[in-house]
């Protein structure tokens, strides 16, 4: 984020801060005044701020913020002291040994009015920005909207408010095929999930990630020259998780919660800072969930424990993280297959869909993080970061065959599924700020690599004999005898990603006018093993890309901001198949393109961004004359508005519309050209409401609504679902219990118990009316 200018702290300028622990308020008027604030932690341990809004002089903010405590301040330009008044007012002043504080907690932005979300996000190599000199749509989701989430799910908390994201799957359903769509592109869930800014580590069975996440932030469209190319190769956009660190103020927070059917949970969050300038840290965050979910026969049982260590320096800052979890879920839906021309209606939840009750689905694994950052001089920093990531998988799910429209279905096979994935990315750069004339730069560049070792037995083995049934009424079966897990396990693929970027941005005119402009250069290496052999199968995949990029960003004034800009996104080419006349052909990384322009305005309480874009995405076809080639095109277009905020006080927004035209404009002999995209509906509202109940202090009722359009399954847009809509309803109430701060949350998901299908089928469908309550109690 960019400091505020010389003269912030004499100036009045318009801030919504709500509510908070003291140490967090003073933080984010640190940044907003641009101010170095000088105070010994104790004095202001167990202290809460109250809300302050309004057009104020940093003096005039200070005053309110520490209202009603013991605590005065003496300011010399952007230095401010604080100090402790004894009990008694003409006592001595209590000296304690002072920390500085100097800008944004862990590197990070502070939040926005209303506290949902950040005042900015990292933007790839580009390093953390205000959403108001971001020339892209970014957006970074606070702990507040974390823990205010009745599933904790990253991507539930993003796509139940944004209107450009959707996730399919349920809370209970197979992680992978719980993926999120941005702009109406999908990625790989939470294969392409970055973790402090680094892609490749993240794999299946990640959902616990929520429980260590201070920030979740979303970058939507292609990202290649900011973060490289994705290791799936999807180009929807980017969501990068920011772990937790240890804060000023000590943290001893313990969370039980109850979720229908009968799940119960539990959670401990520890955080500390030691030495003489708080330079070391330590977080520690366990997790424990288990019980029958709102979906009968299916049960879950997952645990998760998370280190963050920490050092910050003058100079140098340093984190490591380790994560491991474990997620287990029995009764996993079954995945449903049709080729009907109409799509049977959803069941209703009392006749809900589950699975086999021997259907499984488990997952478990280590994750390690390094990173590094040192400032060379106050205008140059260099980076480096490393991470591991080992996992195992196992899932065992019948398949539905649909018969016909009347949910009469066949048990055809097992989809028998044993992998272990090893994960390893790094990412070394540096950034300096320089002039030329009264051209001031900003130049990044990185390299980044990733490596992704599969091993895996994964197929669908034929059933014969079992008896069908009805998604009305399902009936189960025992477990067939011969779908048992292979002992070994044998080397399948093995995907490796290198790239090297640069880029600078031009601040002009006062720094109103931004020009970014920048080139990546992409290796792709592909892999894959005989499993009997276990030698190189075929020819190995060993193609590159070059990608550039430019965006622009001009102030209007301090409160509007319009932008546009050109990126692109990669995906791995492929080999042409032995039956076409170019068969042995091997295809360069293939391009996605975005074009976007987009108007911001920040009110100081509450903002709104519009912004009209337009991707297109090749694909393989084979045309007449049998030439293997990635000619083929989906084009999405699509608007989108947003707004978040706190528009009056104690009235808390997040929320927008989306209208996207997906198009397949380049098809196979022509066959589909101009139809829709499957699995992209047209309209998406989204509204999400808090409000501080003025009759009871620390009261909150909450509120969320969400309307998906009709959209087509298929790419002969024969198969379609219809609109859809979902309300939720909660309350969150801070109060203390002897002394101890307690805050109780409550969400019902999904009132009106509305029953739809996710997207295609196997999706599957809605989750039922569930209850969530939990307390947050801490010492």
């Amino acid at each position: 984020m960019s400091a505020a200018p010389a003269h912030a702290q004499s100036a009045a300028i318009s801030i919504s801060i709500p509510a908070q622990p003291l140490s967090q308020a003073l933080l984010e008027l640190a940044n907003r005044y641009s101010l170095d604030l000088a105070y010994s932690p104790e004095i202001v341990k167990g202290l809460y701020a109250p809300a302050v809004s309004g057009s104020l002089t940093a003096d005039q903010a200070l005053g309110q913020v520490l209202a009603n405590t013991n605590i005065r301040y003496q300011r010399r330009g952007k230095n401010v002291s604080l100090t402790a008044m004894a009990p008694n007012a003409d006592s001595q002043v209590t000296q304690l040994a002072p920390v500085t504080v100097t800008g944004s907690l862990n590197g990070l932005t502070p939040a926005y009015a209303g506290g949902q979300l950040a005042t900015g996000s990292r933007v790839g190599m580009l390093g953390n920005k205000d959403f108001m000199e971001t020339p892209f749509s970014t957006k970074a989701y606070t702990r507040e909207s974390i823990e205010n989430s009745p599933s904790g799910n990253l991507l539930k908390v993003i796509s139940d408010s944004d209107p450009s994201v959707s996730t399919t799957g349920s809370d209970y359903d197979l992680s992978n095929y719980a993926s999120v769509h941005i702009r109406g592109f999908s990625t790989a869930g939470f294969e392409d999930l970055g973790i402090n800014g680094l892609y490749g580590l993240a794999s299946y069975g990640n959902r616990s990630l929520g429980d260590f996440a201070e920030r979740v932030e979303i970058f939507k469209g292609p990202s290649a020259l900011l973060n490289g190319m994705m290791p799936s190769g999807s180009v929807a956009g980017t969501v990068n998780t920011v772990t937790k660190r240890a804060t000023d103020e000590a943290i001893n927070r313990v969370t039980l919660g109850y979720e229908s059917d009968s799940i119960y949970s539990g959670k401990v969050d520890f955080g500390r800072r030691f030495g003489a300038d708080n330079e070391w840290g330590i977080r520690i965050n366990a997790s424990k969930r288990k019980g029958e979910t709102a979906v009968k026969h299916k049960k879950v049982d997952n645990e998760a424990v998370g280190l963050g260590l920490d050092y910050r320096g003058s100079r140098l800052r340093v984190g490591l993280d380790w994560i491991h979890n474990e997620e287990n879920t029995d009764g996993v839906s079954a995945q449903i297959t049709s080729r009907l021309s109409a799509v049977p209606a959803p069941p209703t939840h009392d006749k809900l869909i589950a699975g086999e009750p021997w259907s499984i689905y488990n997952t478990k694994g280590d994750l390690f993080m390094l990173k590094g950052e040192y400032d060379l001089s106050d205008d140059t920093t260099v980076w480096a970061s490393v991470g591991h990531n080992d996992r195992k998988m196992t899932a065992n799910v019948m398949n539905w065959r649909l018969l016909n429209e009347n949910g009469d279905f066949a048990r055809d096979s097992v989809l028998v599924w044993n992998s272990k994935f090893k994960n390893l990315a790094a990412d070394i750069g540096a950034q300096t700020k320089f002039e030329t004339g009264p051209i001031r730069h900003q130049l990044s560049v990185n390299a980044n690599a990733s490596e992704r070792t599969v091993y895996q037995v994964r197929a669908n083995y034929p059933i014969a004999g079992l008896p069908g049934g009805n998604i009305y009424d399902p009936t189960y079966v025992s477990k067939p005898t011969n779908v048992d897990y292979s002992p070994s396990i044998p080397k399948s693929n093995e995907n490796t990603l290198q790239s090297i970027g640069v880029a600078d941005t031009l601040s002009m005119l006062d720094d109103r006018l931004q020009l970014t402009v920048g080139v990546r250069q992409q290796r792709v290496k592909q892999k894959t093993f005989d499993p009997i052999t276990g030698q190189v199968k075929g020819d190995v995949y060993n193609e590159s890309a070059t990608t550039p990029a430019v965006a622009a960003l001009f102030k209007l004034t301090d409160q509007v901001s319009v932008y546009g800009n050109y990126i692109e996104g990669l995906s791995a080419g492929a080999q042409a198949p032995v039956s076409a006349a170019n068969a042995g052909e091997m295809f360069a990384p293939y391009k996605s393109r975005q074009k976007e322009l987009g108007v911001k305005y920040d009110a100081g309480s509450f903002a709104t961004t519009l912004a009209v874009f337009e991707i297109t995405r090749p694909s393989a076809v084979t045309n007449a004359d049998n030439i293997y080639s990635f000619d083929g095109e989906q084009r999405n277009r699509g608007v989108e508005w947003e707004v978040f905020g706190e528009p009056m006080k104690g009235l808390r927004l997040i929320g927008g519309l989306s209208w996207k035209q997906a198009k397949l404009t380049k098809t196979q002999s022509g066959l589909y050209q101009g139809n829709d995209a499957p699995e992209v509906p047209r309209f998406e509202a989204k509204l999400g409401v808090a409000y501080d109940v003025p009759q009871i202090n620390g009261l909150t009722l909450t509120a969320n609504a969400i309307h998906t359009g009709k959209q087509y399954l298929d790419q002969a847009n024969v198969q379609s679902i219809p609109s859809w809509r979902r309300y939720d309803l909660g309350f969150a109430y801070a109060t203390r219990i002897a002394s101890t701060p307690v805050t109780f949350r409550g969400t019902v998901y999904n009132v009106a118990n509305s029953h739809y299908w996710y997207g295609v089928l196997w999706r599957g469908v809605s989750q039922p009316r569930t209850f969530n309550l939990s307390a947050t109690f801490e010492f």
